[in-house]
């Protein structure tokens, strides 16, 4: 049996202060705001610089909020050419990993112009204080996008690991 002090033991959620939950509820609820009509400047802004995102296709970092801007905008019209027209969060989860970090599980709704459900996307969200913001806000640090609604279904080929006998 392991007990709480092994290191594979699960580990307990780290409380988090009601001010900072508040504050990341206040965060997503933008978030969620934003992305109803699928606003690229406004979803921008709630990125902290430098930013990472994770999806199965790869990794981009940006340093630069115009270049972040253009890659929203640029998925955004990609969602768009798909017939989705807005996204709304369906599922919020928030985890405090130490004073100024913070992880969220997200699922996302895509809706089509017809208001229907057309996809539920998850995803994991990394969430720091800022220190280039004045009143240090929350921000996204780094998103991990777990499916991609727009992709094709076609199953994507990812590196793996082998290990070879010998």
């Amino acid at each position: 049996m392991l007990s709480e002090s092994h290191p594979d033991a699960p580990r307990r959620a780290r409380s988090m202060p009601a001010d900072a939950r508040a504050e990341l509820q206040r965060l997503f609820k933008a978030y969620d705001s934003a992305c109803l009509d699928l606003d690229a400047e406004a979803v921008a802004a709630l990125y902290d610089l430098p930013c990472l995102i994770s999806a199965p296709a790869g990794n981009a970092a940006f340093t630069a909020r115009a270049d972040l801007r253009q890659m929203l905008a640029g998925r955004f019209a990609d969602y768009r050419r798909n017939g989705i027209v807005s996204a709304s969060l369906t599922a919020l989860d928030l985890e405090s990993v130490a004073a100024d970090f913070a992880v969220a599980r997200v699922v996302w709704s895509l809706s089509d112009r017809r208001d229907l459900d057309v996809a539920s996307v998850p995803r994991r969200y990394t969430l720091r204080r800022s220190d280039t913001i004045p009143g240090r806000p929350w921000r996204i640090a780094h998103v991990v996008s777990l499916g991609d609604p727009t992709a094709r279904r076609q199953r994507a080929v990812l590196p793996h690991l082998s290990l070879a006998r010998g």
